[in-house]
This record gives structure tokens, C-alpha cells and sequence, in this order.
């Protein structure tokens, strides 16, 4: 099968067009694999979280960062998703005081488009993430509702939520215990090249 032909099965579907031909040729077989498997009775919607929290936080930094430079959160924003719908169904948002790096970089400021005036008028982290889990209880998400929290790389689970939780002397949260890396199982499972989990 051509790319084209590919591509014009794909749009047929409402699928997406984006990437080589090998990643198509993919997609389009796990579409009609997962057809096969739902009309066999052999494939659940169980075997997904019924709802996804995608995070990307935002964290104080400097063009060049020494070592031991210690980001703190200045935006945390989620979207839940679920995965039944395959749509959006709230989104989460909020910026955060730093306390340690309280003058925000231009470099910064630049990166994440956020302003002084963002931060300067912002709850510290401690609230921020009180107001998080208080949206996770508003959607039962936790009690009765299962989720998954999805990110793009390591970084905003293993170094920023991390190190913010060190910083504000919080325990490390328990939604954030479990995650997914989107980076990596997007990589794994079209064997494409992983960009690099630090960029």
C-alpha cells in the first residue's frame, strides 16, 4: 500500500495523518486490529485507564543552570481526558509562587511566557496543590473513578514535582506515584527515535 493510499484510508477513518510511512502503515493496522479484537469480544476498554490527567509543568530557570539548581513550579496545568468520550472533559490551571527564585529569569519569562505579575500574584505550591487534588475529588478521580497521570518525559514528575514537594516540605503526592511517560510509550511503540528525555 502506497503512503498516499495510506494517508487517504487514514482521513477516511478520522485518524491522524502525521508521521513517516511506517508509523501510518502502524496506525491503520492497530485500527483494524482493534476492530477484530472488539468484535471477537477479546479486546476491553479496560485494558485503558478510563481517565488520563495530562500535566506539563512550568518551573523557575536560567539560560545556563548550575548543577544543583533547584526549579520551582511556577505553572501547573492539567487537562483530563477520557478515554470512553476520547475527549477532553475539564482542564486544570494555576500559577505558582516561587519562594527560593522569586525573581523570575528574562530567559524564563521568555521560555514559558509567564510574567512577574503571574507569579507575584499567585498562591505558593502548597495551596496550588490542595486546589489540584480538591479538582481530582470534584471529578471522583481517585475514588470512584480510576486515572492515569500522563506526561511528556521525566522531567515534570521526577525533578519539578519532586524537587517542589523537597522545597515546600510535602510529602510526595499520591496521584503522582504511577505515570506515564507519553514520550517513551509513543517511541516504544512506533520504534521511532526518542527524543531526548532532558530537552
Amino acid at each position: 500500500m502506497s503512503k498516499a493510499a495510506v494517508v487517504s484510508k487514514l482521513k477516511e477513518l478520522k485518524l491522524s495523518t502525521e508521521g513517516n510511512c511506517d508509523v501510518l502503515k502502524k496506525r491503520l493496522k492497530n485500527y483494524y486490529k482493534k476492530k477484530k479484537l472488539t468484535s471477537a469480544n477479546l479486546f476491553t476498554a479496560s485494558k485503558l485507564s478510563p481517565y488520563y490527567v495530562i500535566v506539563d509543568f512550568e518551573a523557575t530557570c536560567q539560560e545556563t543552570n548550575v548543577p544543583d539548581y533547584q526549579h520551582e513550579i511556577i505553572e501547573f496545568p492539567a487537562v483530563l481526558v477520557s478515554t470512553e468520550l476520547q475527549q477532553v472533559i475539564d482542564h486544570f490551571q494555576a500559577y505558582c509562587r516561587p519562594v527560593l527564585n522569586s525573581t523570575l529569569s528574562g530567559f524564563c519569562k521568555e521560555l514559558t511566557g509567564i510574567t512577574q505579575e503571574d507569579v507575584d500574584t499567585a498562591d505558593t505550591f502548597p495551596q496550588v496543590v490542595k486546589d489540584f487534588e480538591a479538582w481530582l475529588t470534584k471529578h471522583k478521580l481517585g475514588s470512584k473513578h480510576k486515572f492515569t497521570v500522563v506526561t511528556d518525559g521525566p522531567w515534570d514528575m521526577g525533578r519539578f514535582l519532586y524537587g517542589q514537594c523537597k522545597i515546600s516540605g510535602l510529602p510526595y503526592p499520591k496521584f503522582a506515584k504511577k505515570w506515564i511517560n507519553i514520550r517513551k510509550a509513543f517511541s516504544n511503540f512506533y520504534k521511532c527515535r526518542r527524543f531526548e528525555d532532558d530537552a
